[in-house]
């Protein structure tokens, strides 16, 4: 399809109206990111619905509206929140509160958030150092086995009863000097 077949296709107005289905969504989404004058025209098609809205629209009696922020205000277990329009005159600047209640729900977790970062900080950095004391432990432990290996190799030779003790006698620069080692 061309450029002029798919504008006068109506397919645009029914993507501008949420009527395609998602393969033809995709589809018009594609085209519109290939070719500015479809994007052009799908934004000119979106205009006119707003503008046609805008004029046949009828503002809902104080009943209904009502009746329609009360059904909103209740959540799926009957709970019922005290959401309350604030108006300062116009319809479209209708601010709604939030009650109390909740906004310190949030400040508790938020606050419980902090806190549990703040800990985990904390325990991760006793980790990290109790465990740099553990391999220095081990790396002195592992000298005390080689220490400990090395002298009982040497008191084996002594306690060897096949070996003989050898007495080695001063030189004349020390002659008080004394040695004895087994042979």
């Amino acid at each position: 399809m061309n450029k002029n077949e798919i504008i006068s296709s109506g397919l645009l107005e029914l993507y501008a109206l949420g009527l395609t289905s998602p393969g033809e969504t995709a589809q018009v989404q594609e085209w519109a990111g290939l070719s500015p004058e479809i994007k052009q025209e799908i934004e000119a098609i979106e205009m006119s619905l707003e503008l046609y809205a805008r004029a046949h629209s009828a503002e809902p009696s104080p009943l209904i509206k009502h009746k329609i922020l009360s059904q909103v205000a209740q959540d799926d277990h009957g709970n019922i929140y005290n959401i309350s329009p604030v108006t300062n005159g116009t319809p479209q600047s209708d601010i709604y509160r939030v009650p109390v209640s909740l906004k310190w729900a949030a400040a508790a977790i938020f606050i419980m958030l902090a806190g549990s970062i703040v800990l985990t900080y904390s325990y991760y950095n006793k980790y990290r150092s109790a465990n740099r004391e553990l391999q220095l432990a081990r790396q002195k432990i592992d000298e005390q086995n080689q220490a400990s290996l090395a002298m009982k190799t040497d008191m084996n030779v002594m306690a060897d009863k096949n070996s003989l003790p050898v007495v080695l006698k001063g030189t004349p620069h020390a002659p008080d000097a004394l040695a004895k080692r087994p042979s």
